[in-house]
């Protein structure tokens, strides 16, 4: 089994590219390897909405709105 360790993403000047890393682990439970990373550009429309909503909240809680004023 695969078993995903972390993720990140990546702009470039090729679009969105998601890294990611992973352990194999055995029917017994044990890591046969560790940290294995892969990536790719994302193509599909519908990962890059989800990537874009990801962003758009953690620039959100990095940046908040001010709260409107109460009379």
């Amino acid at each position: 089994m695969n078993k995903e360790t972390g993720y990140a993403v990546i702009t470039q000047d090729v679009g969105k590219i998601l890294t990611y890393a992973y352990a194999v682990i055995d029917t017994e439970g044990n890591i046969t390897k560790n940290n294995v990373k892969e990536s790719f550009v994302v193509m599909d429309e519908d990962l890059l909405a989800h990537v874009t909503a990801i962003e758009t909240y953690i620039n959100n809680k990095l940046n908040p709105t001010p709260a409107a004023p109460t009379n």
